[in-house]
């Protein structure tokens, strides 16, 4: 069965449906461990701050090909303090800002675009791609991220891989969480 979060209303209506209760009880405990580890994210990267790091609408303006004076002001749009602060529409609408972070900018805006799917709202995904086949150039991004936030990223990924979201990506997100995220397991 492909699970995927479910809100508090979402799983009455499932009931009301028609669904047995063994499918609901599935999406009832998906969505336990959904906001499990959307908490032990937040906990994690509660302390990130973006610095002086590459943020999310300047990422946005250099994939749209600008440079020089057309980003002035573009980092002044950024949060820099608290990634949980950046809404669904920003995370969605800047999605492809995920190849243009350094190191600081991706530590900060992870955990947000993993909590925003994880919640199922993150329309665009490509994060199996940032978090798989790791070559030593594609591992720049996460240089930053401190063993303890490498686990996490590894308990997403696991949590992912219950779903059917990952199936043909498997293999590669297992080998880059013994590789990579939790290289010790």
């Amino acid at each position: 069965m492909y699970l995927n979060y479910k809100t508090q209303e979402e799983l009455r209506e499932l009931r009301s449906s028609g669904c047995t209760e063994s499918e609901v009880a599935a999406f009832e405990q998906y969505h336990a461990k959904v906001e499990a580890l959307i908490l032990q994210i937040e906990r994690t990267f509660a302390d990130v701050r973006l610095g002086d790091g590459i943020g999310l609408w300047l990422a946005h303006g250099l994939d749209d090909h600008r440079f020089g004076s057309t980003l002035d002001g573009l980092d002044a749009l950024d949060e820099r303090e608290d990634w949980r602060e950046l809404t669904d529409d920003e995370l969605n609408h800047c999605e492809s800002s995920l190849s243009f972070f350094d190191a600081k900018g991706m530590r900060f805006h992870l955990p947000a675009f993993m909590r925003l799917d994880l919640r199922d709202r993150f329309h665009c995904g490509g994060l199996d791609f940032r978090l798989s086949s790791l070559n030593e150039n594609r591992r720049k991004p996460f240089q930053h991220f401190t063993s303890e936030e490498k686990a996490c990223v590894a308990d997403y990924i696991e949590l992912k891989l219950e779903t059917d979201d990952f199936e043909y990506e498997e293999v590669a997100l297992r080998q880059a969480i013994k590789e990579f995220w939790r290289p010790s397991s």
